[in-house]
């Protein structure tokens, strides 16, 4: 309740919060909001459990987040998707804020600066490895285009990615040792169930799991699209059965990321509410699937781990991989594409013929079957892969729907993640914040309303978008238009403040409140029949969103990062 209510950040064991969060013994418990209530009336109530919680969540911050190294590799992962998603026009003009990303990357890792008496444990040895080479690469010498910049990154993640290989054999590997040897024991429970001694009514024990002890095996995990580590370890509960999570933690490019998805998780519980108590929605079984997590602070955030979910560039890197093709090929080769001999006086035509030439060129390296082979491989009957594919169409329309509506940071390919066990989307990522233009306004994150390329209409098929696509869609949207039970604009515009005055944060949605209503009312069934009358095609506005996120036009004006091909 905590983690969903704010940030709450615990440094000491020791630390014992008062209901104002006043400092006391030299700890600090900072928390903010409802927050802090809950973690008040914890110190109060329950000081022991308050005191175990925070010894494991200090233990298993410190020992199973990721090393410098990872974290490092991500970071270069996620500065070339960034680059990789700026709008191929001009094609190969170097962003401002690239060379300001690199420097703090710089400072981040301390690389001009140099080690300092309370580096963190790790950074000697990347320093020893790297140092010289990055500041030849990025800081001394600045590249002056882009794909320069991205060829130099694209090298450093490979070198990485080889450094990082023999450590990351995807088996298990005792790790909880050292400072957290004491979870792999059994946990004092330190808690009654609510209600046990009341004679009113009887205790929801069944609701209720209690920690008996964490395993002492942790499974390290790459994800080949975004270059994230990450640790997952598991924890038994009373009830047998045993909890996957794992470790995020916050890079210098983007320090709020997991406040990014924690109010994306709101948002969509919000969502969820109103959906079971609207007639059509709830006949349909619409809901929004996302992860638990909770910000430990410090930019670590724990998340529930589900080991089927897997990305759309993750199907696609595993089947390059596979056919022995190189795994980013084909986006580099698009780019290069764009930015082979460039001309200032480059005509409109011209333009065009070079955007879909390196477009045409991407979709005859990729099959349009790739996410069709991955559901088949996962699920051999053909009954099982149906039921998939009318789930999968109908989490399409749920998703196409929020991206169109409140512009959802959720269109690229790494962060478009599919759970191939039950076929629900799961938002558990975000694109990377758009770049702003050179007039100093945002530039256009995506040029069309919702992402439906080759691979996803292959699966979801003609009658899917046509049908349970088009059918969930517009019953979501009647939802969402219904300002009086879902006041959309308020819940957007409260869940875009910063936790503080001042902060620098970027939701992760780019419309605003009053927008997302239009754009909701524009396309519910029940508020077109309200303006044309009976004789209305409700689907009229969702037949040219549908044209205009398929149109080869469109796709081809897309920025290599976003995929258009896939």
């Amino acid at each position: 309740a905590a983690g969903a209510a704010g940030d709450v950040e615990m440094k000491s064991a020791d630390a014992r919060p008062t209901t104002d969060g006043a400092k006391q013994g030299g700890a600090v418990s900072k928390t903010r909001g409802f927050a802090s209530r809950v973690v008040a009336a914890l110190a109060s109530e329950h000081p022991q459990l308050y005191s175990q919680l925070s010894v494991v969540f200090d233990s298993v911050q410190s020992e199973l987040k990721p090393t410098v190294l990872e974290h490092f590799l991500a970071t270069i992962c996620e500065l070339s998707a960034i680059c990789l998603s700026v709008p191929p026009s001009p094609p190969d003009a170097l962003p401002q804020e690239v060379p300001t990303m690199l420097q703090a990357i710089d400072a981040a890792f301390s690389m001009s600066a140099g080690l300092s008496d309370d580096a963190a444990e790790g950074l000697a040895a990347l320093h020893a490895s790297h140092r010289q080479q990055f500041l030849k690469d990025f800081i001394s010498e600045t590249p002056s285009v882009l794909s320069e910049v991205i060829s130099k990154l694209h090298g450093w993640r490979e070198r990485l990615e080889a450094e990082m290989e023999p450590p990351l054999q995807r088996q298990a590997m005792p790790s909880l040792d050292g400072r957290c040897a004491h979870l792999v024991f059994a946990q004092q429970p330190l808690v009654e169930v609510p209600g046990q001694y009341s004679d009113d009514h009887e205790p929801m024990v069944e609701s209720h799991v209690l920690l008996e002890r964490f395993s002492a095996d942790v499974l390290v995990r790459r994800d080949a699209a975004t270059g994230v580590t990450r640790r997952t370890f598991d924890v038994l509960g009373d009830d047998g059965a045993w909890r996957c999570f794992h470790l995020t933690a916050d890079s210098c490019l983007s320090p709020r990321m997991s406040l990014g998805l924690e109010r994306t998780a709101q948002l969509l519980r919000l969502l969820n509410r109103r959906l079971l108590k609207s007639r059509e929605a709830r006949r349909r079984g619409l809901y929004l699937f996302t992860t638990p997590m909770v910000r430990l602070g410090k930019g670590v955030a724990m998340h529930v781990s589900d080991k089927s979910n897997l990305s759309l560039a993750s199907m696609l890197i595993a089947a390059r991989v596979d056919s022995g093709d190189a795994p980013h090929g084909t986006v580099l080769t698009h780019q290069r594409t764009l930015s082979r001999g460039v001309l200032p006086t480059l005509d409109d035509e011209a333009r065009r013929e070079r955007l879909r030439q390196a477009y045409n060129d991407a979709c005859r390296t990729v099959p349009d079957d790739i996410l069709a082979k991955a559901i088949q491989g996962h699920l051999p009957k053909a009954v099982q892969r149906w039921d998939m594919h009318r789930q999968l169409a109908a989490q399409l329309g749920l998703h196409s729907l929020l991206c169109y509506t409140i512009g959802l940071r959720a269109q690229q390919p790494q962060s478009l993640v599919l759970s191939l066990s039950t076929g629900n989307l799961r938002l558990v990522d975000l694109d990377p914040v758009p770049l702003p233009s050179t007039e100093g306004n945002p530039r256009t994150a995506y040029g069309v309303p919702f992402r439906l390329t080759r691979n996803l209409q292959r699966v979801a098929t003609p009658f899917g978008i046509s049908g349970t696509f088009s059918a969930v869609f517009a019953a979501a949207a009647e939802c969402l238009a219904n300002t009086q039970k879902c006041p959309l604009a308020m819940w957007l515009d409260y869940l875009a403040m910063p936790d503080t005055s001042g902060e620098d944060f970027h939701p992760p949605w780019t419309v605003s409140g009053e927008e997302a209503e239009s754009r909701a009312k524009g396309v519910s069934p029940a508020e077109l029949v309200k303006r044309e009358g009976k004789a209305a095609d409700v689907y009229s506005m969702l037949r040219s969103l549908i044209a205009e996120a398929t149109n080869d036009e469109a796709l081809q004006t897309m920025p290599p990062g976003w995929q258009a091909w896939l």
